[in-house]
């Protein structure tokens, strides 16, 4: 009977548990609270719905400061610079192209006789299409040798896309395609197609045999040194001028990435001291976001926080993990474990 009761009383707590989770924090981690300002801060890891999100909300003010935070990108080690190719019959299904239905990059096998002196300016030709969501085509930036030579909004139809490019020394060591804006948004969804990419002469098709694709955040697939270097480089297309976007990396953490940003946002305004900032980022992360920065900066400044709600809650893509019920639990423990290393 004692058993009974115990297992009863177990069983009890966890449904209470469940209840909490699964009602109450959700009201209770997404928490905005905007301040009077003209100083936005992004987190560089919410998705490209949010960003855009803001670039319509206050991009169109010339007196608007965007302040991008994010982790550095590792320098890759030699034996990872050959890409794995991907088995997902999913990403195989369409012979007219490579279709890229998530950020990645899509990088291509270059032949050895590619005859490019140098020095040359050469135009490199991308022919692709894409889909549109929220108001915005799938959009990609060209990556040669580990540097982002340009990059273009697609269309619905297969276009050419021309890049200038001076030949360096080494020749062409390395060239990916990164799409960086996958979206679902009210029953559509952002995809890349591929078609083909050439080098002046040399005309590579893009197929399984010719091409490979690569999730891993670094320099070479993404071109870009940062991960808020490649968000202020999408502000840059999304129409932002350069004036307005200041960009702040640190060195990426094992856990507590918003602690970390956080920190180091904090080393630069104690040099650029700012009266207040509004911190855009993710819903359920926001009530962390706030409380971290606002107990880091806040003596010096007014700081406030702004989400967008995700129009497709269940589908959403951009984040590592989306809310569930883990999630909860997991951003929760993360927001009383920043309150307990920020009071204490």
């Amino acid at each position: 009977m004692k058993q009974l009761r115990l297992l009863g009383f177990v069983i009890f707590i966890l449904l209470i548990l469940f209840l909490l989770s699964k009602f109450y924090l959700p009201h209770f981690l997404s928490y905005k609270k905007p301040v009077d300002s003209n100083n936005f801060l992004i987190e560089a890891w919410i998705s490209s719905y949010e960003i855009e999100q803001a670039v319509t909300d206050y991009g169109r003010d010339p007196d608007s400061r965007f302040y991008i935070v994010g982790y550095l990108y590792p320098e890759l080690e030699p034996e990872r610079t050959e890409a794995v190719k991907v088995d997902l019959p999913v990403e195989k299904d369409n012979s007219n192209g490579i279709w890229l239905y998530a950020n990645s990059s899509l990088g291509f096998f270059l032949h050895a006789d590619m005859n490019l002196p140098f020095g040359d300016t050469i135009k490199i030709i991308v022919t692709a299409k894409g889909h549109e969501a929220a108001n915005h085509f799938a959009y990609f930036n060209l990556i040669i040798n580990g540097k982002c030579i340009g990059g273009a909004f697609s269309q619905a139809d297969y276009q050419k896309y021309s890049f200038d490019w001076i030949v360096p020394e080494e020749g062409t060591e390395t060239c990916y395609i990164k799409f960086n804006n996958d979206l679902v948004a009210n029953n559509s969804d952002r995809n890349l197609n591929v078609q083909s990419i050439q080098f002046r002469d040399n005309l590579l098709i893009a197929n399984t045999n010719s091409t490979c694709l690569v999730r891993d955040l670094n320099n070479l697939t993404s071109g870009f040194s940062s991960q808020a270097e490649e968000v202020g480089n999408y502000l840059l297309k999304l129409g932002i001028d350069q004036n307005q976007i200041t960009i702040i990396n640190f060195s990426a953490v094992q856990r507590n990435q918003t602690l970390a940003a956080a920190e180091k946002f904090n080393e630069y305004i104690a040099k650029n001291l700012l009266p207040s900032i509004n911190v855009i980022t993710t819903d359920i992360h926001s009530r962390r976001t706030w409380l971290t920065y606002n107990r880091i900066i806040g003596k010096q400044t007014n700081v406030g926080v702004l989400y967008y709600p995700a129009p497709n809650p269940e589908k959403i893509k951009g984040s590592k993990k989306y809310p569930d019920l883990f999630y909860l639990v997991d951003e929760f423990l993360a927001y009383f474990a920043n309150w307990f290393i920020l009071t204490f």
